[in-house]
């Protein structure tokens, strides 16, 4: 039977279809079939080749001999293969990296030289430790083993007949689960596998969620659960956050499997932070990062793709601990950002624009209200992928600046460069204001007002007012034309009065000054307002009145030391080994 396309249904709307997909994927290239491409059909994913694949022909016995995903020893265990992966080594292995690197840290104090560094790098736990260790925590690999246990155990035509006959089932749209065969391993079903067969399915970033608690009796087929372990060390990672743990899994819109096994290497190797809001933007982020680089590089006539048209984005699953045992919280779905598409030509703006708000987002401490609703407000707009959830987030940032700095804490700014270039992305609707020079003006005057004085206020060169509630009183009467324009009247009313007391204080003597803004200059702005409502017109001066200009000089950020970022600390395992 030859086949071009196998079509797999999205079960659960969590992560598990994407680990099936994944796995599938996987599982065709292991047995001999090259050339697969995942795509997202919204209600199916299809795995489809370039030419047709003759399932008879395929290798079924190298599967069989190796399931294609790697055992874990847990305990003293007689079935374990040789490839498996002894738990309690490599715990130990990570427990003497743990000592071995705090007693480096110790001796000198963090300043490691070249040497200390490669032995710390020789003595590192095993790629993906992490990965295996929280499920083991979430108690996953009962099945798992038993699973890869029976396929090595079983009759290889009887296994390779079983196979066979759900991939044919894949290919005709018959329901797989129907499917019966002499290889038949009764399987129960883990949560950390199938989030939705517990409670806690939660999507309030997307609407991909389910609108019931399933049963584990719906999902019993050893098929479906086969795929998942494949697809687990592709395409999942995961973080302890203190006692909690939280998945997350990249899910593929159209890829190529045979990009997977290089994506997902440079996927673990995100420096992502510990926290979970955190994890959710930075790696979303950071995937796209990964993507940008891929996409600027294609040169097939699938060109001119977004990060968002390869991987949609990370689900995720959060384990909350209740002592004993840890129970699904809630599950949702982050996507990649999709703002135009990539080329050779624009790629590096993508990668400046996306490390700036990596650098922004970092410095927001998730344990403090304010700044957690700001990463979550950036969240949404990740999610949503909307103009007015960006402007949101960035007039609710723009007060945030002004106190972390009077405060003393440092904050990184956007750029105004960086603003206009991700702006434009959502059309032309924005460049009718962000180019008129009477908005340019303005936005300047109120930067010079807040951020660029409080810098000097720093080294002890202020000499005007600074407007400390400016950005929350116009974010207030956004919504209002004529309050917005009266509070935008008082603000250059002030700002030139500010100017004209420092002329007078001067008498045409050297000293820092500003330069005026003009009636002209509000004229402008009120005729946007007009033309462009009160409220785009509003966020977008505050957003570019917090930012900073590359082009000055005198609001350059200071340099930022960054201490070196230890490894996570883990949680205790509560299961034996």
């Amino acid at each position: 039977m030859k086949v071009k396309t196998l079509k797999l249904p999205k079960r659960t709307g969590t992560y598990a279809d994407a680990l099936a997909i994944t796995g599938l994927g996987r599982l065709l290239s292991l047995l001999g079939a090259r050339g697969g491409r995942i795509e997202d059909k919204g209600g199916i994913y299809e795995l489809t080749f370039r030419r047709p694949v003759d399932l008879y022909s395929l290798d079924y016995e190298w599967v069989h001999d190796d399931p294609g995903y790697r055992y874990i020893k847990l305990k003293k265990d007689s079935n374990a293969p040789p490839n498996s992966i002894d738990y309690k080594a490599e715990r130990e292995r990570l427990l003497k990296y743990r000592k071995l690197r705090n007693s480096l840290r110790r001796a000198t104090k963090g300043r490691l030289s070249e040497e200390q560094r490669a032995q710390l790098k020789q003595a590192e736990p095993m790629p993906r430790w992490y990965l295996y260790q929280n499920v083991n925590v979430l108690q996953g690999f009962g099945p798992y083993n038993k699973l890869h246990e029976a396929i090595r155990a079983s009759a290889p035509e009887e296994f390779a007949a079983t196979l066979r006959a759900k991939l044919a089932a894949l290919a005709t749209g018959k329901d797989v689960s129907e499917v019966k065969g002499a290889f038949a391993p009764k399987l129960s079903v883990v949560q950390v596998f199938t989030p939705s067969v517990g409670k806690g399915v939660n999507m309030p970033k997307t609407v991909m969620g389910l609108a019931k608690t399933l049963s584990t009796g719906e999902f019993l087929d050893w098929f479906e659960e086969y795929l998942k372990y494949l697809g687990l060390e592709l395409v999942t990672n995961a973080r302890a956050i203190g006692s909690d743990i939280k998945l997350f899994v990249m899910t593929s819109k159209s890829l190529e499997v045979g990009a997977l096994g290089g994506l997902s290497d440079e996927f673990f190797k995100l420096n992502l932070p510990w926290s979970s809001a955190q994890i959710d933007v930075q790696g979303s982020l950071g995937l796209a990062q990964i993507l940008v680089g891929h996409l600027a590089q294609e040169e097939s006539e699938e060109r001119y793709r977004t990060p968002r048209d390869v991987v949609s984005g990370l689900q995720t699953a959060y384990f909350k601990s209740l002592g004993n045992a840890r129970a699904l919280a809630n599950t949702s779905f982050i996507r990649l950002p999709g703002w135009f598409p990539v080329t050779e030509e624009n790629a590096n703006e993508w990668l400046e624009i996306l490390e700036e708000h990596r650098r922004v987002l970092a410095l927001l401490d998730e344990e403090k209200s304010e700044e957690a609703g700001l990463l979550f407000l950036y969240r949404d707009f990740l999610s949503a992928g909307d103009a007015k959830t960006l402007l949101e987030f960035l007039a609710s940032y723009a007060p945030h600046v002004v106190k972390a700095r009077e405060r003393k804490r440092f904050v990184w700014q956007f750029t105004t460069r960086n603003l206009r270039r991700l702006l434009l992305s959502f059309g032309d609707k924005f460049k009718d204001i962000v180019d008129d020079p009477g908005f340019r003006a303005v936005a300047a005057a109120i930067r010079r007002a807040t951020v660029i004085e409080q810098y000097h206020k720093a080294k002890d060169n202020q000499v005007f007012e600074i407007e400390y509630g400016l950005f929350q009183d116009l974010k207030r009467k956004a919504r209002f034309p004529e309050q917005f324009i009266s509070a935008l009247s008082d603000f250059v009313a002030r700002y030139n009065y500010e100017n004209a007391r420092r002329e007078e204080q001067l008498k045409g003597k050297g000293g820092r000054r500003r330069p005026r803004l003009t009636t002209s200059d509000l004229d402008h702005v009120v005729e946007l307002v007009d033309t462009k409502g009160s409220e785009p017109v509003a966020m977008l001066l505050i957003a570019y009145g917090s930012a900073r200009d590359p082009r000055t000089s005198e609001d350059v950020e200071p340099a930022v030391v960054q201490e070196e970022v230890g490894q996570q600390g883990q949680v205790e395992e509560n299961v034996s080994g």
